[in-house]
């Protein structure tokens, strides 16, 4: 099923930092520039994300990140990281 993506608003944006440093890790590597730019979501059992984040240059990052409406414990969760992404790569669970 494709998914339309939306343009990242200030909570999404806020998502992917709350997650920077988990995405660094994962990544292996530090990013100076960070800015969510579009996403998708697929809703069941919480909501996930698919997010589109530049990182400098033509390089993105797509950032798997899970909402959980249910946990008091851990609301968010990155699910995966998939680097060497371009502009016009798309967004896909």
């Amino acid at each position: 099923m494709a998914h339309k993506p939306q343009t990242a608003t200030a909570e999404i944006q806020s998502f992917c930092d709350t997650l920077k440093p988990k995405v660094q890790t994962k990544a292996g590597r530090n990013f100076e520039v960070y800015v969510a730019k579009t996403f998708i979501t697929r809703i069941w059992e919480g909501t996930t994300y698919m997010v589109k984040v530049h990182v400098g240059g033509d390089e993105y990052i797509h950032l798997e990140v899970f909402k959980n409406p249910f946990s008091n414990v851990q609301k968010l969760g990155l699910i995966s990281v998939k680097t060497g992404k371009r502009l016009n790569d798309p967004l896909q669970f």
